[in-house]
């Protein structure tokens, strides 16, 4: 007999929700420790009893089990880390005049629901057309022919229902055609829309034509550059799974007529390996438990454990048979290869952002801080023989680079000889913007250097009176040429490992401060070197310098210009071009040694 059953503990809490097609040979092989799994030992041994809910059928065992893991929250089911939910466009059709809105959730009322969108940028694009070509109802008050005109009727983005300046047929054909572009038939909606514009035309109905043309201009740039990938424009849902020691992940490639309209990722934490089926198979039920609209059919890496569970299920929502397959042939197992690219880059990246978060537990326990260092800051100095002196601070946002936030200083004291200085004028600056909104001191600042340069960083921040933010320094420690070392304001050294996962985390801070300075220095002094240079050529005053440095930025940009570029330059031509180019040449010549000039693009007339 099918059903579903729990596992408690003695203090009543449910430990472990299953489903089975026969429970008594289920709960049995579950006591019998037949599944000798760790986490498996560790829940029957704190399991204080069972009991089980019979169900008429596997399908409804499937949607029981589900309803009961998000009522009671068991700690030895799977666990769902990424419960991100993608925007999703709802259009109520039940209503008399039906209004298009921005929601997270899928809900079996009736509604239709076009998405999910997991790019924003696609979802406000697709709103932005259906606003100004195909507007819909957009107030919520009661419709009364006798009340003044909104807004966002004068201004075209409303059709006026509330004041009653639309009929129902009249608005229900907008709204077929916002079905039709959403559903992403689009060659339905301009056949439509050029025999609508025809009709008009010929009745001398110009601006009804007009506003066709326009909306066929719409939809022709919405769906611009998009081919059909199927030889019949079908609906699909394209799963693909993987699984690394500790996660399993699922890509979801959504197909509408034909063409890709969105993907999703997923992710289950696991405690032990699961087969690729049975990831499958917690997957689909994750996903069309929300009343996902369900297409003709579904194409799979691997086939669900429950396949004929999940069939019924999605029968049982949608009205008619939707089948599974996992053996595709010709452009639909291309499809498969496509959702497995995805699920490839997805995978990593997710990888990535696990490291991060070990890379910041890590550091929290090597400086022994209560929680984590959500923000840090790392502060480097670039020269060449006391040149051209710059710093740079990154800063790093849970683990990952937060470019928003870098910034570039040219040193401005003339009394800053030694780094030390160099840094207190840098971190000086940057306590200066700490009221500004926005920006708030890190959890920790990073210095590279030794015991002197955190000597020197924690003087400024004794003087600011700021006690908020922890001030390390990283470099080698004494007698080593390969050790480094964590410097504390205590007076302490933290020798590092360099197979730590702390080090590692550190390393890449430092490593990004430091080429963010030379890249910056190397600015810098390519500027510096540019303006000596081409002072030295006849024709070029300081207004045609200002132009080249603008236009071309660096030696390696003028050099790389076509001669017909340069000539075309304000107050230049093709003698002067040819003298630039010359000269930049000969300074090349005399930097390397060799003879680097590459052959223009463009020759004189």
């Amino acid at each position: 007999m099918p059903g579903a059953y729990r596992f408690w503990d003695a203090k009543g809490r449910v430990l472990y929700v299953g489903k089975a097609l026969n429970l008594r040979n289920r709960i049995r092989s579950h006591l019998q420790s037949l599944e000798e799994s760790a986490r498996h030992r560790l829940m029957i041994d704190r399991a204080d009893s069972i009991d089980w809910i019979i169900s008429p059928n596997e399908t409804e065992a499937l949607l029981l089990e589900d309803m009961l893991i998000k009522r009671h929250h068991p700690d030895f089911n799977i666990r769902f880390r990424d419960d991100k939910r993608y925007p999703i466009l709802r259009l109520d059709i039940q209503d008399a005049f039906p209004t298009l809105t921005v929601v997270r959730r899928f809900e079996n009322d009736g509604a239709l629901y076009f998405g999910p969108y997991t790019s924003s940028r696609t979802m406000r694009t697709i709103l932005r057309v259906t606003e100004r070509y195909f507007p819909l109802r957009r107030c919520k008050g009661p419709i009364n022919p006798g009340r003044r005109e909104c807004l966002n009727f004068q201004i075209r983005k409303c059709p006026g229902v509330c004041s009653g300046h639309v009929s129902s047929d009249t608005y229900r054909q907008t709204v077929n055609q916002v079905e039709l572009l959403l559903s992403g038939r689009n060659d339905e909606l301009v056949l439509k829309l050029e025999q609508e514009m025809q009709q008009f035309s010929e009745s001398m109905n110009f601006e009804a034509a007009a506003i066709r043309r326009d909306q066929l201009e719409a939809v022709r740039n919405v769906s611009g550059g998009r081919k059909l990938l199927l030889p019949r424009p079908v609906d699909l849902d394209v799963f693909c799974f993987d699984s690394t020691s500790d996660t399993a992940y699922g890509e979801l490639l959504v197909v509408r007529s034909g063409m890709i309209s969105g993907n999703l990722h997923l992710n289950l934490q696991l405690d032990q390996p699961l087969p690729i089926e049975k990831i499958a198979d917690h997957f689909m039920i994750h996903y069309y438990r929300d009343h996902p609209p369900i297409p003709m059919a579904i194409i799979s890496s691997a086939l669900p454990e429950s396949k004929n569970a999940i069939e019924t299920l999605l029968k049982q929502i949608c009205g008619r048979v939707v089948k599974i397959y996992s053996k595709p042939h010709g452009i639909r197992n291309k499809l498969i290869a496509l959702a497995r690219s995805n699920l490839r880059i997805y995978s990593q990246t997710h990888q990535q952002m696990k490291h991060h978060d070990e890379g910041l537990e890590a550091l929290r326990i090597l400086l022994n801080l209560k929680r984590i260092p959500h923000r840090i800051e790392a502060v480097d100095i670039s020269e060449s023989q006391g040149k051209h002196v710059v710093g740079s601070i990154v800063s790093f946002l849970n683990g990952k680079p937060e470019k928003s936030r870098y910034r570039r200083y040219r040193i401005r004291s003339e009394d800053a000889s030694s780094d030390l200085e160099r840094i207190q004028e840098i971190l000086r600056r940057r306590l200066g913007r700490r009221s500004s909104s926005g920006w708030n001191l890190p959890d920790v600042f990073l210095i590279d250097g030794g015991r002197l340069q955190l000597n020197a960083a924690l003087e400024v921040f004794s003087e600011s009176g700021q006690t908020d933010s922890l001030v390390i320094s990283i470099a080698k420690i004494r007698n080593s040429r390969i050790a480094e070392g964590l410097f504390l304001k205590d007076g302490r050294e933290i020798s590092l490992k360099s197979e730590h996962v702390a080090t590692r985390f550190l390393d890449r801070i430092r490593d990004e401060a430091h080429r963010f300075a030379i890249d910056y220095h190397r600015l810098i002094r390519d500027r510096a070197l540019l303006r000596s240079r081409l002072t030295d050529i006849p024709g070029i005053g300081s207004k045609r310098r200002k132009i080249l440095l603008e236009t071309f930025r660096s030696l390696d940009g003028i050099r790389s210009a076509d001669i017909n570029a340069l000539a075309k330059l304000p107050g230049f031509g093709i003698q002067l071009a040819a003298s630039v180019k010359e000269a930049i040449e000969a300074f090349f010549y005399e930097k390397t040694g060799k003879n680097t000039k590459k052959s223009s693009k463009g020759t004189p007339p």
